[in-house]
């Protein structure tokens, strides 16, 4: 064994680094988190005969969906990519293997 070298149970951790717009990730993440809402809600105006207060909430929900989506689409236009870095198991580390 080289002087200075130890053991790391598990065969230790890598740095992944990707390139990405945190921003615009997560507005089209809740816009597709939000869409079976928004399909519930119109489901529900198109069906039913609802008081005008509850087609105005439904239509709300319709609405957010719409807003959503146009963030997510104006932070993929205007935000910077950014580095993330991201610790992961190393790939090439066999642990029947002691080294």
């Amino acid at each position: 064994m080289k002087p200075g070298t130890t053991f790391v149970a598990g065969g230790g951790w890598v740095i992944r680094r990707a390139v990405g717009r945190r921003k615009a990730r997560f507005f089209a993440v809740l816009a597709l988190v939000w869409s079976p809402v928004c399909v519930s809600a119109g489901v529900i105006v198109g069906s039913a005969e609802l008081s005008l207060l509850s087609q105005r909430a439904c239509i709300v929900l319709l609405a957010l969906e719409l807003v959503f989506i146009a963030i997510a689409v104006g932070f993929a236009v205007i935000e910077k990519p950014r580095e993330i870095a991201k610790y992961v198991p190393n790939p090439d580390c066999d642990k029947h293997n002691l080294y």
